[in-house]
């Protein structure tokens, strides 16, 4: 101990002599890299490896039974646009605009697509090269807000106004254009999307120095090289934002045809409509059998019947290997339980255990934000891979989980009868025969573990795993240098041949199948990249094979009734695996809920909601789970509703908030989930809503006959790319959020009906009766405060008097998304009457011009409030008995028909 305070000592004068010029080189990094090539580094994050010269072919992707509709038609006209020497002009004549300009000549058209979308390659003068960077030329627009990597496992939002401080790893990004006072029509909007072509994945860069954008194109292996790449980037313009970016998708996809799929081509799991518990935040690796047992039945007895289980991480066999010990199933050691931020990303670690408080801060404050070519960082990882490593590598073995890796297909000995607890297939029987779980998901890394198949395992030798280490690009390391000291970086990882890679798959998820289980989450998969140098291909390609290989086990093994893989790709947000997506349709949408990070939470929101706006063109976007105890709770519960997403929480047994529960649950465990991933609205989608200081969160989505929006005050909170952590910049200002039917994409008015909508307000209870382009009355939002918006066309009949009286479904106002619960609506059964399908579940609220007559419930004459001031008609529609009792039928909660007679 004496020894590391004395080194530590040592770099923390170093760094006080360099800190000024660390910051210096971060704040030149993007203009270096956009004029050199990538290179190459000896690092990792914990993954498995493949290799083979000869990758297989995946078969199409099956079409699904019936197709979710899109929020947009096709009634958004596309914009005339072409490359016209060395710029891109969007529009003719007097409105023409070059949105880029100074493009460099190696940078080419190689298709045009009747829906005006262009497709770049890039071209070089001679030679070949394994990583090139190309001037995009100067970005001419009025704002942009993209997606960029910020963690090798996820991305989050980015806003500016130029090219210049686009960050490295950028993936998507969509541009406003600059409007004119004396240019009519409509607003534009251009999407660029880089892609992934066989062994090349492209991204985007600014450059400081010459504030230009940087098209970057790397196989990240020095091995695979190219004079050319035909398709890097997808360039797609329209007058509506969501249009742009949905016609972005669908020509990359065409374009890159049997590389992915979009959501529209794709079932989703049934199990996204049912209410859900995973065991991650309630007891980290710790699971076992009792516990799973535990908080199932908690929260059954608390009136919330979880219908779908995921048993995390926590349940496989693993070991160390290569310390001395041969890795089976018989010697394999538990999971280590510790701080969630260590345990879920390896995005850093708790040095206070390996050398103190005064280790941990100095690292937190100087190594963690210091850039990956600053001498801070070289001098660090010259102590991680000198001084330090075996240090290092004793705190990854004995407290975290990074260097363990697989030894058995098989469960450990926690899920194998051990101590009188049930194995895993008597666990899932339980748990299906006596709790009423209809879907129990375990989780597993892509690579098998955290550091992947144990070379030393008997049970895997039939696979021949080989240590491997890998080589993350200089983009990779500019983003997380940590991963050049993790435990991968330090040892390697366990590795398998592409050939076995369907085995090992097969293994797994046979096992699994055995057992009763119904599906998958992988995670850990956008760690394979840096593993992907050495097989002759490109990374890029050499990951699309082991997803391939992956999708194709799980639609084998996993696919449920309505024709869905059961799978949720987790820790995924890179191009090279989001672009490989053929069958499996659901995506974790952003970074984890972080209980114990106070910074996080508003962030969380942020994330989830800007990232749907790419992500939900790929898949069912998945916002995590959250706690309902939590002192954030009602917010993430608010976003939920919104989001489109599953509900599922993850609450210690006995630790339930059932006031939060019940705003997005119904009983018998269904959930009225929205039909579209949730995403930002068009008046906020261009603000950086946790910096600006004044623009609230809203995100929009739609329902069978309603739609909603929610406005949050995330404002205050952030991920710091600079300090590589979430920080909290400032208490929030209060912000003044408002909504509009507007907020609403394709939501019309009713048939017949004028262009009025009834906008009710769940915190307020307010109800405004509005046309398409008003807005209900400001209302102020402190920190962390929210409201949700239910806005429903308003229809008329003519009372039997002759007068007319207007009405609209507002739906459970018991839940934060009332309006999910209208499934059906007409006129009803005479001429002065109006009926509603609705969902039982408790009070249900209607907005009507004058009281009604009577009210009928599945034509039985009852009791109704009406509150003439506010002009809401209340019904109760308490829940059936089946529901009640918590038998949740295949075909959802039950239904009423409710008739008001004027």
């Amino acid at each position: 101990m004496v020894a590391l305070t004395a080194m530590t000592a040592t770099v923390l004068v170093l760094q006080l002599v360099v800190q000024g010029a660390a910051f210096r080189v971060q704040a030149q990094r993007i203009g270096s890299f956009a004029s050199s090539p990538t290179r190459l580094s000896r690092a990792s994050p914990g993954a498995f490896v493949m290799t083979s010269t000869q990758p297989t072919t995946a078969p199409p992707p099956a079409k699904p039974a019936a197709k979710p509709s899109e929020p947009e038609g096709d009634d958004v006209p596309a914009l005339p646009m072409d490359k016209i020497d060395d710029r891109i002009i969007v529009g003719t004549g007097s409105d023409a605009h070059a949105v880029l300009d100074g493009i460099a000549h190696e940078v080419t058209v190689t298709a045009r697509r009747p829906d005006g979308a262009l497709v770049l390659g890039v071209r070089l003068d001679s030679g070949d090269s394994p990583a090139f960077v190309k001037s995009l030329g100067n970005l001419d627009i009025d704002r942009y807000v993209g997606a960029a990597r910020f963690k090798r496992w996820w991305m989050g939002p980015i806003y500016g106004t130029n090219g210049r401080f686009v960050p490295v790893e950028t993936q998507f990004l969509l541009a406003r254009l600059p409007g004119a006072a004396d240019r009519p029509g409509p607003d534009r909007f251009v999407f660029f999307m880089p892609l992934v072509d066989g062994g090349f994945r492209s991204t985007l860069g600014g450059n400081v120095a010459t504030g230009r954008l940087g098209l970057r194109v790397s196989s990240g292996d020095e091995e695979v090289r190219a004079h050319a790449v035909d398709r890097c980037l997808v360039v797609a313009a329209a007058a509506d934002p969501y249009e742009a970016v949905h016609r972005g998708f669908r020509a990359a996809a065409d374009e890159l045809e049997g590389s992915f799929t979009l959501r529209e081509d794709k079932a989703v799991p049934a199990s996204h409509d049912w209410f859900g518990w995973c065991t991650w935040d309630a007891c980290y690796s710790k699971v076992d059998p009792n516990i799973v047992l535990s908080g199932v039945e908690s929260l059954t007895s608390a009136g919330f019947p979880p219908r779908s289980v995921i048993i995390d991480d926590g349940w496989q066999s693993v070991c160390v290997p290569g310390v001395g010990m041969a890795c089976d199933p018989s010697a394999s050691v538990d999971t280590t339980d510790h701080d969630e931020r260590e345990e879920r990303d390896g995005s850093g670690f708790s040095l206070s255990k390996l050398g103190g408080d005064l280790v941990a801060t100095f690292y937190r404050r100087v190594i963690e934000p210091a850039p990956y070519d600053s001498p801070v960082a070289r001098f660090w990882r010259w102590l991680t891979k000198g001084p330090l490593k075996g240090q290092l590598l004793s705190f990854f073995d004995g407290q975290t989980d990074f260097s363990k890796a697989l030894v058995s297909f098989q469960a450990n000995r926690k899920f194998r009868g051990a101590n009188g607890q049930l194995d895993l297939a008597a666990l899932v029987r339980k748990l299906k025969d006596e709790a009423g779980v209809r879907s129990v998901l375990c989780w597993h890394a892509l690579s098998g573990y955290w550091s992947g198949v144990a070379p030393d395992s008997k049970e895997m030798s039939h696979l021949n795993p080989h240590w491997r280490s890998p080589k993350p690009t200089m983009d990779l390391l500019a983003v997380e240098p940590a991963i050049a000291w993790d435990a991968a970086g330090l040892r390697g990882a366990g590795a398998l041949d592409l050939d076995a890679i369907d085995a090992f798959y097969d293994g797994l998820h046979g096992f699994l199948k055995r057992s009763g289980v119904d599906g998958v989450k992988v995670d850990a998969q956008s760690g394979l990249g840096p593993f992907g140098a050495g097989h002759g291909v490109g990374a890029p390609a050499y990951v699309r094979e082991v997803v391939r290989a992956m999708e194709r086990s799980a639609a084998r093994h996993f696919t449920g009734p309505e024709g869905a893989v059961q799978c949720i790709d987790c820790m995924c947000h890179s191009t090279e695996n989001l672009l490989a997506y053929a069958q499996t349709s659901v995506i974790r949408a952003a970074d984890d809920f972080y209980p114990k990070d106070v910074a996080s939470h508003a962030a969380h929101l942020q994330h989830v909601a800007f990232n749907s706006l790419f992500l939900g063109e790929l898949g069912a976007c998945d916002w995590d789970m959250f706690q309902s105890k939590h002192p954030s709770a009602e917010i993430h519960a608010a976003a939920r509703a919104v989001g489109g997403c599953p509900v599922y929480v993850s609450d210690e047994p006995g630790r339930h908030d059932a006031s939060v529960l019940a705003k997005v649950v119904l009983p018998g465990g269904a959930v009225l989930r929205a039909k579209h991933a949730g995403r930002p609205t068009r008046d906020c989608m261009f603000n950086d809503v946790a910096n600006d200081g004044r623009t609230a969160l809203k995100i929009w989505n739609r329902n069978d006959h309603t739609g909603v929006v929610a406005a949050f005050n995330v404002q205050g909170s952030e991920w710091s790319r600079r300090l590589r952590r979430y920080v909290r910049m400032s208490e929030a200002p209060d912000v003044r959020a408002c909504a509009s039917p507007a907020d609403v994409p394709g939501l019309k008015p009713a048939p017949g009906a004028d262009d009025r909508f009834a906008v009710y307000g769940h915190q307020s209870g307010a109800v405004h009766v509005l046309s398409g382009r008003e807005h209900t009355p400001p209302r102020p939002l402190g920190a962390m405060e929210f409201e949700v918006f239910t806005v429903s066309p308003v229809r008329a009949v003519v009372t039997k008097d002759g007068d007319r009286a207007e009405w609209a479904p507002i739906g459970l106002v018991g839940l934060f998304n009332s309006g999910g619960a209208v499934r059906g609506v007409n006129g009803g059964k005479g001429r002065h009457t109006a009926s509603v399908r609705a969902v039982r579940g408790g009070p249900f609220a209607l907005y009507a011009s004058r009281a009604p007559r009577a009210v009928r419930v599945d034509g039985e004459r009852g009791p109704f409030d009406y509150d003439e001031a506010r002009q809401v008609v209340t019904v109760q529609l308490p829940p059936s008995p089946r529901d009640r009792a918590g038998d949740l039928a295949l075909e959802g909660p039950e239904e009423a028909d409710v008739e008001l007679e004027f």
